[in-house]
């Protein structure tokens, strides 16, 4: 009996040490950001924060190793190239990234780059994030800041 009683004691202790686990996040899936994504990005006002532009269609991958290769459209009356950039990570949900693509005008006379900041929070199931308080620099030729301004991001995962 008294052999049942320590048993039981025992079992339910680690009844209570897995369900303990169960809530703490480091036995969590941590939300990816590597891989495939079809985005919408909206270029906002950065002092009102009201839509300016967009959304615009376009696509990123992730890749592993922290590299960027991005496609989108170019605003009218211009044409641009692939974007190009580095991402880490910054916390469980959320990730730094930039990236640079080309400019040229409508007879591909080269016209300097845009060279975009953004924080993705990735949903907790991976298939979802936002990059809210994107920021962006039109820049010359020569690398001088022509333009600056703000964007929203959403992307969801290619499937």
């Amino acid at each position: 009996m008294k052999m049942n009683k320590l048993l039981a004691t025992g079992v339910f202790a680690m009844m209570g040490a897995v369900a303990v686990q169960g809530h703490d996040d480091r036995f969590q899936p941590v939300p990816q950001l590597q891989g495939v994504w079809k985005t919408q990005i909206t270029i906002l006002d950065c002092v009102s924060g009201n839509k300016l532009a967009g959304p615009f269609p376009g696509f990123i991958a992730f890749q592993a190793g922290g590299t960027i290769g991005e496609s989108g459209p170019a605003l009218p009356n211009s044409t641009r190239g692939a974007g190009f950039g580095v991402w880490q990570r910054s916390g469980r949900n959320t990730f730094v990234e930039t990236l640079t693509f080309q400019r040229f005008d409508l007879t591909g006379i080269y016209l300097g780059t845009q060279v975009i900041h953004a924080t993705p929070k990735v949903a907790d199931d991976s298939q979802s994030y936002v990059a809210a308080g994107g920021t962006f620099e039109v820049k010359d030729p020569a690398g001088t800041t022509l333009a600056t301004g703000c964007s929203y991001a959403t992307g969801t995962r290619f499937k």
